[in-house]
Parts: structure tokens; sequence; C-alpha cells
């Protein structure tokens, strides 16, 4: 059965990869009817597997590559990444993981590897996270340049990157935010990682936006009004 969540994320890393394609760009582009046709929360399960395989793509690499005789194809290596970021950094039970990974690979007419995305992963999910303490984290999921541009503070920043971004909604005037998350000083309200949106009460009444804290400040600090004019 095709599973139209991995087929968007592994559109979107193609994107990204192959393409050069930011993310967002890659987001805004999706045009397939399948991927037209996702519903908002399977939309945002795409995009955080997409967003988790980008920010861990070193180590994920350098964790698959322990178990890889030779550099499968590009498109297998895309697969084989959205699997384990699921076990590894998702939180996905490693048989939902190794199968979806298998399901992937047919439904992208990859058939003739679907054996070795099941055995790498297998693999993979009977290890765990051990193989993880072992490597150098921060150091391979930053690419060459822009660890020498960081200068001394690198790998403070790229350990911060490690994390993944909480969600941080902007409230609709006189609505209240949804239980479960922190009201910030600022007036955003904050929830923890990997919240679906689309789940929280007054989603589809549009009581909130998703908009990050910092870029919701200039707003509250030069409280412009609407019958201004330049």
């Amino acid at each position: 059965m095709r599973d139209p969540t991995r087929n968007a994320a592994f559109t979107l890393i193609a994107a990204v990869l192959d393409r050069h394609v930011s993310l967002d760009a890659a987001l805004a582009e999706m045009r397939d009817p399948e991927t037209r046709a996702l519903e908002p929360r399977d939309r945002a399960a795409a995009h955080r597997i997409a967003a988790a395989v980008l920010r861990h793509l070193g180590t994920l690499d350098a964790v698959l590559d322990i178990h890889l005789a030779k550099a499968p194809p590009i498109p297998v290596r895309h697969v084989l990444r959205i699997g384990a970021v699921q076990a590894l950094f998702l939180g996905a039970p490693a048989h939902a993981a190794v199968s979806t990974a298998v399901e992937l690979a047919r439904s992208r007419r990859l058939e003739k590897f679907a054996g070795l995305v099941n055995a790498v992963l297998r693999k993979l999910a009977r290890e765990g996270a051990q193989p993880l303490e072992e490597l150098d984290m921060p150091r391979l999921d930053t690419p060459g340049w822009l660890w020498t541009a960081w200068g001394a503070r690198a790998r403070d920043i790229a350990l911060a990157h490690q994390a993944e971004a909480p969600l941080d909604l902007t409230l609709a005037p006189g609505r209240t935010a949804p239980e479960g998350g922190t009201l910030l000083p600022t007036g955003s309200a904050r929830y923890p990682a990997g919240t679906d949106v689309t789940a929280l009460p007054g989603f589809e009444a549009g009581d909130f936006w998703v908009q990050d804290a910092a870029a919701a400040l200039p707003v509250r600090l030069l409280k412009p009004r609407q019958d201004e004019r330049v």
C-alpha cells in the first residue's frame, strides 16, 4: 500500500539534496496530485521526517555505511535515511520504521533493493542508539564550510541545531492558547517539538497560526495599526 506521507518526505529530501532546492521552496512546489491531497497532519509529518533527515544527515549516513558493503543508488540511500531517522531520532517502533521503508522502496520502483533496505534497517534497529554514542554528531551533521564560518563557537551552535525546534503559535486577537503549551512573556504560545498543530483545538477555526516567537516580536514591539498609512 502506497504511503503518501513517506513518499512526500522522499520528494522533499530529493528536492533538497539532489536538486539543491531549499526545504521551504520544496514544500511550496509540491504539485503532484497525491501530495496536494495530503491531509494537513500527513503533510506536517512528511515535513518533520524530511527536516529530521536533513538535520542529522551526516550521522545517518555514517551509521548506515557501517552496514553497507558499497554505496547504494541515491534514491535507495534516501529510503534508508527515512527509515533510519524514524528509528533513531523520531521514536518510531523499529518494526514500523523497517516495514514502511521497505514499502517506500517498492512504491518508488526500487523493488530489487527492498531486501537490502530490510536487512540494513533491521541490523540498525537491533543496535539501537548505541552506535550514535561513538560518533561526533555535531561535526558530522555540519558542512565543513559552515563549521569553519562559525569559528570558535561552531560546536556550541551545532549542538543547538541538533534539537528539533518547538512549535510556536501566535494567537488571534481575543483567542486563548490551547492546553498543553506554555505562554511566553512575548505573548506567543510554545508547544513541545513534534506537536501536531492540526490536532490542536482552534486550528480549523483559525484561532492561531504557526510563527516563531522571535519572528512575532517586531509586530508586538512596533504595534502597527491597520488604519496607518505609509
